[in-house]
């Protein structure tokens, strides 16, 4: 008898796994313009969704810094593809980036290249820079249509995970 609830607990958890939604954020800097890449790590397709970065909370105090040339800089609109070809909207501030995904497969990915400075003074960035990635405090955050939002948190590995409790679309 106990192992027939085992089996039943076991196939309830994957079930509910099966149909959460994951979205994982990563961030690598770089020279001239660091990266942001979010991939859809779930089984399912998500969408219509909004996200949000919002680097207020970084520790090292990063912002949006490209010039009129660059083409995600402060007050930019733009229209990128992810790697399905299915267009995102993303609308640049100085401290944060808002992304409008209408359809997100899973395994794929949009990759933005931004150029991020940070206000830090050059030895309170260095301490940060030795402590870890500077991205780490920043918020990875999902809304779906309505009032409903999830939270990630950058950490010192440069990433955040954004779970869901079930695919949105």
């Amino acid at each position: 008898m106990s192992r027939q609830v085992l089996a039943a607990a076991a196939f309830m958890c994957a079930a509910a796994t099966a149909g959460e939604s994951q979205i994982r954020a990563e961030y690598t800097a770089a020279p001239l313009a660091d990266q942001i890449i979010l991939s859809n790590v779930a089984e399912c397709p998500t969408g219509p969704l909004e996200i949000a970065i919002y680097l207020s909370g970084s520790a090292g105090e990063l912002i949006v810094s490209g010039d009129a040339e660059a083409k995600l800089s402060p007050g930019s609109k733009v229209r990128v593809n992810d790697t399905n070809g299915n267009p995102v909207d993303v609308t640049v501030v100085e401290d944060a980036l808002f992304l409008t995904v209408t359809n997100f497969a899973p395994g794929h990915g949009i990759e933005l290249n931004v150029p991020l400075d940070s206000e830090l003074d050059d030895g309170e960035l260095q301490s940060v820079k030795s402590a870890g990635a500077l991205i780490t405090g920043a918020e990875a955050v999902i809304s779906a249509p309505g009032d409903a939002y999830w939270v990630g948190l950058f950490g010192t590995d440069g990433q955040a995970t954004v779970e869901t409790p079930a695919c949105l679309s």
